[in-house]
């Protein structure tokens, strides 16, 4: 399967779950962007090119989720590194990419936060859509 170039025209989609209140009086923090313990290769985000933010919001949180919108332009301008991986455990997924520059090796370092705090300020540029609650 081909996997196709991320455009600097792009919108990226970070989901954030309701519970976190890591989105808070129209302010995303930091933690948005903490990679989990099994985000080797980078945190996940998803191209609004194969997704619907409607899409990227359906989870498992209880609570639901905002989900913040990030530029690729806006990334690539800070020096930020989007890769796209559609190869996942769940399968093959065109909409996946990841930030190679956070992830489970590194989610305790000073770099770390100062990146996730970049990206929390990038993420601001756009406006956050949501609550979403899935009703499964």
């Amino acid at each position: 399967m081909n996997v196709e170039p991320i455009g600097d025209d792009e919108v990226l989609y970070r989901r954030i779950p309701v519970s976190t209140a890591w989105y808070a009086d129209k302010v995303i923090y930091g933690d948005a962007f903490q990679p989990r313990k099994d985000e080797h290769t980078g945190i996940s985000l998803f191209r609004d090119k194969f997704r619907t933010v409607e899409e990227v919001a359906k989870g498992k949180a209880k609570q639901g989720y905002y989900v913040a919108s990030l530029r690729v332009s806006d990334l690539r301008r800070a020096g930020i590194i989007v890769e796209p991986r559609p190869d996942t455990p769940e399968g093959w997924d065109n909409a996946h990419v990841e930030i190679p520059g956070l992830n489970a090796g590194n989610r305790q370092t000073n770099e770390a936060e100062e990146l996730q705090s970049q990206l929390a300020e990038i993420a601001m540029i756009l406006p956050v859509a949501g609550k979403f609650v899935t009703t499964e």
